[in-house]
């Protein structure tokens, strides 16, 4: 009678949330439709389970040490470790729960139920494998559960402090206590499966399961109101990150060869006008004059002017003292450019080389361009303070590839 009226009161709980999901509407838009579809997942959920509660309470199955409610609780709670697993990643990381993603789940958790409903009813020895390979395979998948989690967690984490100048661990925390409340009504489910505990232990897990499904339920509702900024921030870099490199070099290379062929042109129409005013058999003119008469620039013609030289070899003898030749390459030294330099240069460039284009963005235009904070938060659309924040991280990662 007290088990009956533990199912009763669990399936009342199940499909009241049911109906309080199916209330709350999800915004429009691609970057929620992942959390749409959980939604509606966790409805469905919820309701198989308010059903199959009261079926439980109607029939009087009983649970002291019975096989078959034992692998009827180890199916049913792989689906809805999946499920809830499921719907914590959307939070803080949508585009990891894809279709794909669900049906290859949902698929290997019904190929495996299959396998332990044919064991038990081979009966025997067949049946305690059958228990003993669906323990173990539910040990691994809430496993697997947990570094999916903590993978996506600690990467939405790291994108939202990037984007934003503070600590965002505070935000997350709703989220991580909803994982941590789906991996303790799944722990939960284990200690009944393996210890073989009887109606007390059931009843409680039942406590345990009602009490967190009105509590993701109100992590659902909360992440809808006052978590709109996390999913901005995912889509946005997930919008970025689906650019492939290849693509983004290609409309490079487009804009310089656009920018090249309108250079090419002009200084063809130049050279045309300059030869047909006989301009070159003037040997007063400077470098300065002719850039000005062609509208090119001046170094343009002190490489137009260099490039018809006669090239002459670095090791070409300038004087010799009746011993060693005196080489060009003895001679030509540039001052300004050290061996030290050099090195120095590479690893700063091969230190950059572990940002990304946002923080690469940021360092070249405060240090190679100058321009002020106020000036880059301007270019990249963001605030004073989240470029100094951007700036220090980078630095801070470039030092440490440098070895300081």
């Amino acid at each position: 009678m007290i088990h009956s009226a533990f199912d009763i009161s669990a399936a009342s709980v199940a499909l009241a949330m049911a109906v309080v999901l199916a209330c709350v509407k999800m915004p429009g838009g691609e970057q929620w439709r992942a959390m749409r579809r959980m939604n509606s997942l966790l409805i469905a959920c919820y309701s198989a389970m308010g059903i199959s509660n009261v079926v439980t309470a109607l029939c009087g199955v009983s649970t002291s040490a019975d096989q078959v409610m034992s692998a009827a609780m180890l199916i049913v709670s792989m689906f809805q470790a999946m499920l809830f697993t499921a719907t914590c990643v959307v939070f803080v990381s949508p585009q990891k729960i894809s279709v794909r993603w669900l049906t290859t789940n949902a698929l290997a958790i019904t190929l495996l139920a299959v396998a332990v409903v044919y064991t038990l009813c081979q009966g025997g020895f067949a049946s305690n494998v059958g228990l003993l390979i669906g323990k173990a395979a539910y040990v691994a998948q809430l496993v697997y559960y947990c570094r999916l989690f903590k993978s996506c967690y600690d990467e939405s984490l790291r994108r939202l402090e990037t984007s934003y100048d503070e600590d965002m661990r505070g935000s997350l925390r709703l989220v991580k206590s909803c994982f941590i409340g789906a991996l303790t009504v799944g722990l939960s489910a284990l200690l009944y499966v393996v210890l073989h505990l009887g109606d007390v232990w059931y009843n409680v897990f039942t406590c345990i399961y009602s009490v967190y499904y009105i509590y993701l339920v109100i992590c659902v509702i909360n992440y809808r109101i006052c978590s709109g900024y996390i999913v901005k921030v995912v889509a946005a870099q997930t919008a970025a990150d689906a650019i492939p490199a290849s693509d983004a070099a290609c409309l490079t290379d487009s804009s310089a060869q656009t920018i090249d062929h309108d250079a090419e042109q002009h200084l063809v129409a130049a050279i045309d006008r300059w030869v047909s005013e006989k301009q070159f058999v003037r040997n007063d003119l400077t470098v300065e004059e002719i850039a000005a008469d062609m509208h090119i620039d001046r170094m343009d013609v002190v490489l137009a002017l260099e490039a018809i030289q006669d090239p002459v070899s670095l090791f070409e003898p300038v004087c010799s003292d009746g011993s060693d030749a005196l080489c060009i390459v003895d001679q030509v030294k540039d001052e300004r450019v050290r061996d030290e330099d050099w090195v120095q240069d590479i690893a700063i460039s091969d230190a950059m080389g572990h940002l990304n284009e946002r923080e690469k963005k940021i360092l070249r235009m405060r240090f190679f361009e100058g321009r002020t904070q106020m000036e880059v938060a301007g270019e990249i659309g963001i605030s004073q303070a989240q470029v100094s924040r951007l700036e220090k991280h980078a630095l801070m990662n470039m030092r440490k590839h440098l070895g300081e």
